[in-house]
């Protein structure tokens, strides 16, 4: 594929909002709208059981009606995270496609890091190191994945190789390895992920912090999904290993030790996370909770 100038190629931000905290969505959807790179387009599916108490997270929204690049679903259910996200997609109009959660948000050059550098390269799918910020916004540690995606390939059966809230993909390669799965609950994006790489992809992530991931106690990490979520992740290692050729010896020992993580709290997890390299705590959140 041959691009032209970097604000050339529509980008598509695809946003799932169900019971969003309306100032976290007001931040989210305002460092989007202030990148750099502006040849962008929002799609938001709201889920919604209830519009009477849903209306501040309407009311934010309508905030921003001026501007033209947005553009909103309304389904009258909870269908689903991973549901969203399809419709989402499948709305876009963009060669590539972006994710941002409600209570996530972005530096203002993040889209255009991330172009510029996929401008250049066979890349088509690039994260970013991310920041991790508590509900009141203050920095609680550092998210530092592997970056080429030579390490990507050797440690993804390890953990989650990309922040969610941090990727751009080229939408030409759903094409080939389809849609997130709704089977894989919680470890949608890693499944998917997997599925990218088995088919020699190049992904990486850009080793600057230009996504802020907020951690907050209702958090899929840290809330009642957790263990559902770990079972995700564990199935999705499995179904690597029997049908999409993940078979060397460390893909074995990584899928096999991760069936122990099912049993590992939330606050296990970062232990883990820090053990590995992948999280450092902020110094001023070290010997914290």
């Amino acid at each position: 594929m041959v691009f032209g100038k970097v604000n050339e190629t529509l980008v598509s931000v695809i946003m799932p909002v169900y019971k969003s905290r309306p100032d976290y969505l007001k931040a989210s959807l305002s460092s989007i709208l202030s990148q750099t790179y502006d040849n962008l387009e929002v799609i938001i599916v709201i889920d919604t059981t209830d519009k009477k108490r849903d209306a501040e997270i309407f009311d934010t929204i309508e905030a921003f009606k001026d501007d033209h690049r947005i553009q909103t679903i309304v389904r009258v259910a909870n269908k689903g995270y991973c549901s969203a996200l399809n419709t989402a997609i499948l709305r876009s109009s963009g060669t590539f496609i972006a994710r941002l959660d409600s209570d996530d948000y972005w530096e203002s050059s993040k889209i255009e890091k991330q172009m510029n550098l996929i401008r250049t390269s066979k890349i088509v799918l690039a994260g970013t190191w991310t920041s991790v910020v508590d509900e009141e916004g203050k920095k609680r540690g550092e998210i530092r994945t592997p970056v080429s995606t030579k390490s990507i390939r050797d440690l993804i059966m390890l953990h989650n190789p990309f922040v969610h809230s941090s990727i751009i993909f080229a939408r030409h390669v759903m094409n080939e390895v389809g849609f997130y799965n709704e089977s894989f609950d919680g470890a949608e994006d890693y499944e998917f992920y997997l599925r990218v790489i088995s088919r020699g992809y190049s992904c990486v992530n850009i080793p600057l912090f230009l996504t802020y991931l907020r951690e907050s106690r209702n958090s899929i990490m840290r809330g009642n999904k957790w263990r559902n979520t770990r079972k995700s992740y564990f199935m999705a290692k499995c179904e690597a290993v029997t049908k999409l050729g993940y078979s060397k010896g460390s893909d074995m020992l990584f899928t096999l030790t991760s069936l122990g993580s099912i049993l590992v709290t939330p606050r296990m997890g970062t232990h883990l996370k820090k053990a590995i390299g992948w999280y450092h705590p902020a110094l001023s959140s070290r010997g914290g909770s």
